[in-house]
């Protein structure tokens, strides 16, 4: 689990670095901007996917906080999605994000899972 979390990890790095370099204003890069917008898509697409297999897979968490922060998440990669391809509505869909992410860390102060007790299933056999 721990070698799906790297590569998460890995895969936000890249996207990140794609997404910096579109805002770079250089002659050498604009020659290479679709490119840099299908490879930003694509690791931020493995990321999230791979980050959802991980935390599905572990055994810690809140589930609140976690479903919160990744539509969160989600929703402030669809709006850079539409910033850059120049779509309506993008800057309502970062900020939508940014807050629901945001809320996910207030609530999740706030809210305790209660743990279950799996001892029961032990003593029943």
């Amino acid at each position: 689990m721990e070698q799906i979390k790297k590569i998460a990890g890995f895969c936000f790095a890249l996207s990140f670095i794609c997404m910096a370099l579109l805002f770079v204003k250089n002659s050498l890069i604009s020659d290479y901007r679709s490119n840099l917008k299908a490879a930003f898509l694509v690791f931020g697409a493995l990321a999230m996917v791979f980050n959802l297999i991980s935390y599905k897979n572990s055994k810690n968490g809140n589930t609140l906080f976690n479903f919160l922060f990744w539509v969160g998440a989600i929703l402030i990669f669809f709006g850079i999605i539409f910033k850059m391809f120049h779509y309506p509505f993008h800057t309502l869909l970062i900020f939508a994000g940014l807050f629901i992410s945001a809320s996910s860390f207030i609530i999740s102060k706030f809210y305790k899972e209660e743990k279950k007790n799996d001892s029961d299933l032990v003593d029943q056999l």
